[in-house]
């Protein structure tokens, strides 16, 4: 198996985690990812979308079905109205931090069968390889 193999199965082993978290807070798998890109002080749609890789007419959908949820809502930017900004509402600040205590207790888990030396290995390589794939989405975008 070569790199881009391990990457692309690394994803579809935490897509299927992430798909059956948000699932168990009645939410689809983008609804849950979205949620979780979204910074407490809130987003605008343009920069959400580079965020998930997603066109704006998907994510205004996966939103709207999140405004409908009572999750999120849309706000004008206050100097720009053309800028729409994504915040979360009180219940998608709680739904956020519950998917994140999911994924933190699934890390968990996972990491408990790893000695700690490989942990802190694996924690590096991740940061490094995180910081390099922003880096070439930046220059590529």
């Amino acid at each position: 198996m070569n790199l881009s193999e391990y990457i692309l199965e690394i994803n579809n082993h935490f897509s299927s985690i992430l798909r059956m978290i948000s699932s168990n807070n009645n939410v689809t798998l983008e609804q849950g990812k979205l949620l979780l890109c979204i910074p407490y002080d809130g987003i605008s749609m343009t920069d959400l979308s580079k965020e998930l890789g997603i066109d704006i007419s998907t994510l205004t959908r996966n939103s709207q079905k999140l405004i409908d949820k009572n999750l999120i809502f849309k706000k004008n930017d206050e100097f720009d109205k053309r800028k729409i900004f994504i915040v979360l509402t009180n219940n998608g600040e709680n739904l956020r931090e519950l998917l994140e205590h999911s994924l933190d207790l699934f890390t968990n888990k996972l990491f408990d069968r790893i000695n700690v030396k490989e942990r802190e290995s694996i924690e590096t390589t991740l940061e490094n390889l995180n910081w390099h794939l922003s880096c070439i989405r930046n220059i590529d975008s």
